[in-house]
């Protein structure tokens, strides 16, 4: 198997794990918050959102992107003035994850974005479809700015 091919596989599989563990994530956070407690948890995981969203910024000032740097700014201090917890800040390094698969595995920035997107509302339509979950506008919309970002 040749390496673009490997990189679809690979978005294809992430998407398909961010689908299969919809049902059972909210669990997950508020078993890992009670083990953890509430501060120290919110804590580690926005601190690995930070170092998630630094790695990108690295990434897009390596690869010559300033507008997008720029962008990943202003996101990034929206993401921060919103109300949103760590865990929906979260959806900007999800997403421009799965761009960036898809990018390197089409060859296309554009099919990239227009997957990794196509992803997200998906992801928003499945969680409207589960009993413990809901459907958020706001969640498509950092889904589409992460994978705008990450293509």
């Amino acid at each position: 198997m040749d390496a673009k091919r490997l990189w679809l596989v690979g978005g294809i599989a992430y998407q398909l794990i961010i689908y299969a563990t919809l049902p059972f994530t909210p669990s997950f956070i508020n078993a890992c918050s009670r083990r953890l407690g509430a501060g120290v948890f919110g804590l580690v995981f926005t601190a690995f959102v930070g170092v998630s969203i630094a790695l990108l910024a690295v990434w897009l000032a390596l690869s010559g992107r300033v507008l997008k740097l720029f962008l990943l700014g202003i996101a990034v201090t929206g993401l921060f003035l919103c109300k949103m917890t760590p865990y929906e800040r979260f959806h900007v390094v999800e997403y421009a994850l799965l761009a960036f698969l898809y990018k390197n595995g089409t060859g296309s920035r554009k099919k990239a974005f227009v997957l990794a997107s196509i992803g997200g509302v998906l992801d928003e339509v499945i969680q409207w479809l589960l009993p413990n979950r809901y459907f958020d506008l706001k969640d498509i919309l950092w889904n589409v700015v992460g994978a705008f970002l990450g293509e």
